[in-house]
């Protein structure tokens, strides 16, 4: 991902410094709010026991208020156009998966959700006296990470299972911010961002052995080494797909952008 970043910056400067008015080249940070979506329902029905004879109640903790920062990058094409590409970063509260299981069982999940990304962007201006209004779309790809430390107790029996997992996907933006220059060449920046990530399917290892989030035929959902595949389908309770994550947020933000 980061030689593509890399690669993609290269081409998008040199390539349009040919057609380009102005340069923009700025930070931006930002506090945002993730609505309820596909993934943390999914994640509400986590089971770790394959049996349908087993009964569990799963809780996940609340990981809505990301966090991000971006690298933002625009080329003035016309007066009131412009070309922008953003490499961001968005990093999600630490949350928890706790499962008790009525085979005695109690299972703790530790879970990091980050997302970085590569948007494309279009932008149009309006002016508003002294400042200016900037609306923007843009369309991407993105790499999702997610890392889990589980911990499963009882009956005298003790597990911990620790895993990486990643994917990668299109990401959709909308955007718009209010404008005002505070030097002749600094401009200030504050607005919103609607962000939609999707990921067909979530990769990595578990304790060293592939495994994948998986959602099963009853539509529970659990963390699986390859080798637990097998046993899943014995019990009658088989893999269905690798678990997709669908996901939206919307960051407010402010940047400092600086105009060449």
């Amino acid at each position: 991902m980061i030689k593509i970043i890399f690669t993609v910056l290269l081409f998008f400067f040199t390539g349009f410094s040919l057609i380009a008015k102005t340069f923009e080249l700025g930070l931006r940070f930002g506090l945002g709010y993730m609505p309820e979506n596909k993934f943390q329902s999914q994640l509400d029905n986590y089971k770790t026991e394959n049996s349908p004879y087993i009964l569990s109640n799963t809780h996940v903790t609340s990981f809505n208020k990301p966090k991000n920062w971006e690298i933002v990058g625009r080329i003035r094409w016309r007066d009131k156009t412009k070309f922008g590409i953003n490499v961001g970063n968005t990093n999600f509260p630490n949350f928890h998966i706790r499962e008790t299981s009525s085979d005695g069982y109690f299972t703790n999940i530790n879970l990091n959700l980050s997302n970085q990304y590569l948007i494309f962007t279009f932008h149009y201006e309006w002016q508003l006296r002294k400042a200016f209004i900037d609306t923007g779309i843009g369309l991407g790809i993105n790499e999702t990470s997610l890392k889990t430390d589980a911990t499963t107790i009882g009956n005298y029996y003790y597990d911990r299972e620790i895993g990486r997992f990643s994917g990668n996907g299109l990401s959709y933006r909308v955007e718009t911010s209010y404008n005002k220059k505070l030097k002749d060449k600094l401009l200030f920046q504050t607005g919103v961002i609607f962000n939609y990530h999707t990921i067909p399917e979530l990769n990595g290892i578990i304790n060293g052995v592939g495994g994948s989030p998986l959602l099963k035929s009853d539509g529970s959902v659990a963390i699986m080494p390859i080798s637990a595949i097998a046993d899943a389908i014995g019990s009658g309770v088989y893999p269905v797909r690798k678990l997709d994550v669908t996901m939206s947020n919307f960051i407010l933000f402010c940047s400092f952008i600086y105009t060449f």
